[in-house]
Protein backbone atom coordinates (compact mmCIF):
# COMPACT_ATOMS: atom_id res chain seq x y z
CA UNK A 1 0.00 0.00 0.00
CA UNK A 2 2.77 2.51 0.72
CA UNK A 3 4.91 1.93 -2.54
CA UNK A 4 1.19 2.09 -4.10
CA UNK A 5 0.30 6.07 -2.35
CA UNK A 6 4.16 7.16 -3.48
CA UNK A 7 3.40 6.27 -7.20
CA UNK A 8 0.18 7.83 -7.35
CA UNK A 9 1.98 11.13 -5.60
CA UNK A 10 4.73 10.60 -8.19
CA UNK A 11 2.38 10.69 -10.94
CA UNK A 12 -0.04 13.40 -10.15
CA UNK A 13 3.16 15.38 -9.12
CA UNK A 14 4.10 14.86 -12.83
CA UNK A 15 0.68 15.66 -13.62
CA UNK A 16 0.85 19.24 -12.05
CA UNK A 17 4.37 19.60 -12.79
CA UNK A 18 3.26 20.08 -16.51
CA UNK A 19 0.41 22.13 -15.66
CA UNK A 20 2.42 24.67 -13.92
CA UNK A 21 4.96 24.62 -16.50
CA UNK A 22 2.17 25.58 -18.99
CA UNK A 23 0.79 27.92 -16.28
CA UNK A 24 4.00 29.97 -16.80
CA UNK A 25 5.13 29.81 -13.27
CA UNK A 26 8.61 30.32 -12.20
CA UNK A 27 10.33 27.33 -12.96
CA UNK A 28 11.75 26.45 -9.34
CA UNK A 29 8.02 25.78 -8.10
CA UNK A 30 7.56 22.78 -10.40
CA UNK A 31 10.85 22.07 -9.83
CA UNK A 32 10.35 21.76 -6.01
CA UNK A 33 7.17 19.54 -6.59
CA UNK A 34 9.42 17.12 -8.43
CA UNK A 35 11.98 16.81 -5.93
CA UNK A 36 9.15 16.67 -3.45
CA UNK A 37 8.09 13.53 -4.94
CA UNK A 38 11.97 12.85 -5.40
CA UNK A 39 12.14 12.85 -1.37
CA UNK A 40 9.13 10.22 -0.95
CA UNK A 41 10.64 8.16 -2.31
CA UNK A 42 14.00 8.22 -0.76
CA UNK A 43 12.33 8.17 2.37
CA UNK A 44 10.32 4.69 1.49
CA UNK A 45 13.50 3.10 -0.12
CA UNK A 46 15.83 4.09 3.26
CA UNK A 47 12.65 2.12 5.06
CA UNK A 48 12.96 5.23 7.24
CA UNK A 49 12.14 3.99 10.95
CA UNK A 50 8.29 3.26 11.01
CA UNK A 51 5.14 3.44 8.85
CA UNK A 52 3.77 5.90 10.53
CA UNK A 53 6.67 8.15 10.47
CA UNK A 54 7.46 7.31 6.53
CA UNK A 55 3.28 8.11 5.91
CA UNK A 56 3.35 11.17 8.03
CA UNK A 57 6.70 12.63 6.25
CA UNK A 58 4.85 11.53 2.95
CA UNK A 59 2.23 13.18 3.49
CA UNK A 60 3.21 16.78 4.62
CA UNK A 61 5.53 16.28 1.07
CA UNK A 62 1.83 16.29 -0.58
CA UNK A 63 0.79 19.02 1.17
CA UNK A 64 3.44 21.02 0.18
CA UNK A 65 2.85 19.91 -3.53
CA UNK A 66 -0.50 21.05 -3.10
CA UNK A 67 -0.03 24.53 -1.18
CA UNK A 68 2.92 25.43 -3.89
CA UNK A 69 0.45 24.47 -6.46
CA UNK A 70 -2.62 26.71 -4.80
CA UNK A 71 -1.11 29.31 -3.76
CA UNK A 72 0.53 29.92 -7.26
CA UNK A 73 -2.58 29.94 -9.25
CA UNK A 74 -5.72 32.67 -9.17
CA UNK A 75 -8.10 29.85 -10.16
CA UNK A 76 -8.51 28.32 -7.07
CA UNK A 77 -10.78 25.88 -8.16
CA UNK A 78 -9.22 24.34 -10.32
CA UNK A 79 -6.92 23.25 -7.55
CA UNK A 80 -9.68 21.65 -5.21
CA UNK A 81 -9.59 17.99 -7.34
CA UNK A 82 -5.88 18.24 -6.27
CA UNK A 83 -6.94 18.60 -2.68
CA UNK A 84 -9.52 15.47 -2.87
CA UNK A 85 -6.82 13.18 -4.61
CA UNK A 86 -4.38 14.22 -1.93
CA UNK A 87 -6.78 13.69 0.75
CA UNK A 88 -7.75 10.06 -0.81
CA UNK A 89 -4.02 9.01 -0.86
CA UNK A 90 -3.43 10.05 2.69
CA UNK A 91 -6.43 8.37 4.08
CA UNK A 92 -4.43 4.91 2.05
CA UNK A 93 -2.25 5.12 4.47
CA UNK A 94 -4.83 4.36 7.61
CA UNK A 95 -4.07 7.05 10.01
CA UNK A 96 -6.98 9.09 11.02
CA UNK A 97 -5.03 12.25 11.99
CA UNK A 98 -3.04 12.73 8.89
CA UNK A 99 -6.72 13.46 7.64
CA UNK A 100 -6.04 16.79 9.13
CA UNK A 101 -3.05 17.85 7.04
CA UNK A 102 -5.47 18.31 4.40
CA UNK A 103 -7.71 20.38 6.63
CA UNK A 104 -4.77 22.18 7.48
CA UNK A 105 -4.03 22.83 4.25
CA UNK A 106 -7.19 24.10 2.76
CA UNK A 107 -7.53 26.59 5.67
CA UNK A 108 -4.01 28.32 4.71
CA UNK A 109 -5.32 28.63 1.56
CA UNK A 110 -8.04 30.35 2.38
CA UNK A 111 -5.86 32.40 4.45
CA UNK A 112 -3.19 33.38 1.76
CA UNK A 113 -5.36 33.78 -0.96
CA UNK A 114 -8.05 36.25 1.12
CA UNK A 115 -5.57 37.56 3.50
CA UNK A 116 -2.08 37.57 2.09
CA UNK A 117 -3.32 38.17 -1.29
CA UNK A 118 -6.58 39.09 -1.39
CA UNK A 119 -7.25 37.45 -4.72
CA UNK A 120 -11.22 36.16 -3.34
CA UNK A 121 -12.06 40.13 -3.55
CA UNK A 122 -10.78 40.23 -7.28
CA UNK A 123 -13.15 37.09 -7.84
CA UNK A 124 -16.93 37.62 -9.18
CA UNK A 125 -19.30 36.43 -6.47
CA UNK A 126 -20.35 32.96 -8.41
CA UNK A 127 -16.73 32.31 -8.57
CA UNK A 128 -16.84 32.74 -4.76
CA UNK A 129 -19.47 30.32 -4.64
CA UNK A 130 -18.38 27.46 -6.80
CA UNK A 131 -14.89 27.47 -4.94
CA UNK A 132 -16.54 27.39 -1.36
CA UNK A 133 -18.97 24.40 -2.79
CA UNK A 134 -15.88 22.64 -4.38
CA UNK A 135 -14.50 22.91 -1.21
CA UNK A 136 -17.17 22.08 0.88
CA UNK A 137 -17.17 18.85 -1.28
CA UNK A 138 -13.54 17.78 0.12
CA UNK A 139 -14.83 18.54 3.27
CA UNK A 140 -17.30 16.05 2.59
CA UNK A 141 -14.80 13.47 1.26
CA UNK A 142 -12.68 13.92 4.85
CA UNK A 143 -15.80 13.29 7.05
CA UNK A 144 -16.38 10.28 4.73
CA UNK A 145 -12.86 8.94 4.90
CA UNK A 146 -12.86 9.44 8.52
CA UNK A 147 -15.80 7.74 9.20
CA UNK A 148 -14.72 4.95 7.28
CA UNK A 149 -11.14 4.63 9.30
CA UNK A 150 -12.82 5.03 12.27
CA UNK A 151 -15.03 2.12 11.70
CA UNK A 152 -12.14 0.01 10.17
CA UNK A 153 -10.06 0.46 12.93
CA UNK A 154 -13.27 -0.41 15.38
CA UNK A 155 -13.55 -3.14 13.33
CA UNK A 156 -9.64 -4.46 13.39
CA UNK A 157 -9.79 -3.54 17.27
CA UNK A 158 -12.62 -6.20 17.91
CA UNK A 159 -10.75 -8.56 15.77
CA UNK A 160 -7.65 -8.18 17.49
CA UNK A 161 -9.68 -8.86 20.70
CA UNK A 162 -11.32 -12.20 18.69
CA UNK A 163 -7.43 -12.86 18.09
CA UNK A 164 -6.44 -12.40 21.88
CA UNK A 165 -9.09 -14.55 23.32
CA UNK A 166 -8.04 -17.37 21.21
CA UNK A 167 -5.23 -17.36 22.00
CA UNK A 168 -5.90 -17.12 25.49
CA UNK A 169 -7.66 -20.13 24.91
CA UNK A 170 -4.91 -21.69 23.30
CA UNK A 171 -2.97 -21.31 26.13
CA UNK A 172 -5.19 -22.97 29.12
CA UNK A 173 -6.04 -25.72 26.49
CA UNK A 174 -2.26 -26.53 26.55
CA UNK A 175 -2.19 -25.77 29.82
CA UNK A 176 -4.81 -28.03 31.09
CA UNK A 177 -3.38 -30.93 28.55
CA UNK A 178 -0.17 -30.44 30.59
CA UNK A 179 -1.62 -30.57 33.96
CA UNK A 180 -3.69 -33.51 32.83
CA UNK A 181 -0.69 -35.37 31.22
CA UNK A 182 0.58 -35.10 34.72
CA UNK A 183 -2.01 -36.20 36.77
CA UNK A 184 -2.43 -38.98 34.30
CA UNK A 185 1.34 -39.86 33.87
CA UNK A 186 1.87 -40.11 37.81
CA UNK A 187 -0.60 -42.92 38.69
CA UNK A 188 -0.22 -44.51 35.37
CA UNK A 189 4.07 -44.71 37.14
CA UNK A 190 2.78 -45.89 40.33
CA UNK A 191 0.54 -48.59 38.59
CA UNK A 192 3.32 -49.70 36.59
CA UNK A 193 5.97 -49.62 39.52
CA UNK A 194 3.82 -52.08 41.68
CA UNK A 195 3.11 -53.94 38.31
CA UNK A 196 7.27 -54.36 38.33
CA UNK A 197 7.53 -55.36 42.07
CA UNK A 198 4.53 -57.65 41.77
CA UNK A 199 6.33 -59.79 38.91
CA UNK A 200 9.91 -59.75 40.45
CA UNK A 201 8.24 -60.93 43.79
CA UNK A 202 6.77 -63.85 41.64
CA UNK A 203 9.60 -64.47 39.97
CA UNK A 204 11.46 -64.49 43.20
CA UNK A 205 8.97 -67.47 44.28
CA UNK A 206 9.56 -69.56 41.37
CA UNK A 207 13.08 -69.51 41.64
CA UNK A 208 13.31 -69.95 45.69
CA UNK A 209 10.58 -73.09 44.74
Amino acid sequence: MERMVIIFYSLYTINLYIGMIRLGVKLWIPIVMLVLGAVSWGVFFSNYKTFRIRAAITSCLMQITVILCAANTDKLSEVVPTFMVFTVLVAMYGQIRLLWLTIASILFIIFYHSVITDTFMAQSQETIILIASQLGNVICLEIILYIWLRKRDEATKQIDKVIDTLIEAEQSKDDFLANVSHEIRTPVNTICGMSEMALREQYMKKNAG
